[in-house]
């Protein structure tokens, strides 16, 4: 009886055992063993075991060309594509919550997209974007336009963030759209009484009160963009002369094509930290956007 009412009375801690179990066991571990390979040197195709190195994977990290380039070829990459993103999927979502017919089909179409496997859709965009077979050079050829070669050093940069809003924004739009659904029309009633008009309530109404839908996307889809490996390895594999090359990438070069997991721990745990400070800045802001308008 004893051992039953002490299961009753701890029975949420309990059924929490085996999540936590997951997380050490899964996430907790890898993580720590990351941490001290980064302060070791080991190729993985030596027979000799890791050697101590203190800090210095950590200050190549900081001095060598390469890894400076992929770090800011990152944020590049997340600043870019997310304010398109979010402003891309913010306003369409604006404009298709207006529509009353077809909005479940609309919403379908958008979903495509995302379900699509991206390693998949990634090569066929390399496809699409191909110089000589490629879609978009055809349709320049018909119109008797100037051929692009869509993954030159000028222009590869461009042909990614097409491809990367194409697949992101369609989060965006639903994450808002849902937020939109949830709003009162109460409040719209009353402003529209005030004699608010459409734009008015758009931007002193509607804006306000998704403000934390809309921070709770631009950190979802942003760890994403932080994050993203399979596009970039799809259609350029960090070319040319490692101009796409991001932190995800570095790190797979790193361990796998180098074996140097030292190395490529230090740069895993500087990675791991600069998304987990992300996730709780976007966290924070959300909490002071939240505390304001709600």
């Amino acid at each position: 009886m004893r051992f039953r009412n002490w299961i009753d009375k701890n029975l949420k801690y309990i059924f929490t055992v085996p999540t936590v179990v997951f997380v050490i066991v899964c996430i907790g571990y890898p993580l720590c063993y990351a941490i001290f390979m980064s302060f070791h040197s080991w190729r993985m195709s030596l027979v000799e075991g890791p050697v101590w190195v203190g800090l210095q994977n950590y200050v190549k990290l900081l001095t060598d060309t390469r890894n400076l380039n992929a770090i800011l070829f990152t944020f590049k990459y997340f600043f870019v594509a997310v304010l398109f993103e979010v402003v891309l999927g913010v306003l369409l979502a604006l404009l298709l919550s207006k529509i009353r017919k077809h909005q479940g089909l609309i919403r379908t179409g958008f979903l495509f997209p995302m379900v699509a496997t991206p390693i998949a859709m990634g090569y066929v965009w390399k496809t699409m974007f191909d110089s000589s077979l490629g879609f978009f050079n055809a349709v320049l050829r018909l119109l008797n336009c100037p051929v692009v070669n869509w993954y030159g050093s000028k222009t590869v940069f461009k042909s990614l963030m097409i491809m990367e809003v194409w697949a992101g924004t369609p989060l965006i739009i639903l994450i808002t759209l849902a937020g939109i659904t949830g709003l009162s029309t109460d409040i719209y009633e009353s402003a529209k009484i005030d004699g608010a008009n459409e734009l008015q309530a758009t931007f002193r109404i509607t804006l306000p009160l998704l403000s934390p839908t809309i921070m709770m996307a631009f950190m979802l889809r942003g760890i994403e963009l932080l994050k993203v490996y399979d596009l970039i390895y799809a259609t350029t594999m960090g070319g040319p002369n490692q101009m796409t090359e991001n932190l995800n990438l570095l790190v797979y070069t790193y361990a796998f094509d180098y074996f140097q997991m030292g190395q490529a721990s230090a740069l895993m745990i500087v990675f791991f930290v600069i998304v987990l400070v992300f996730a709780l800045i976007c966290m924070q802001v959300k909490k002071l956007i939240e505390a304001r308008y709600m």
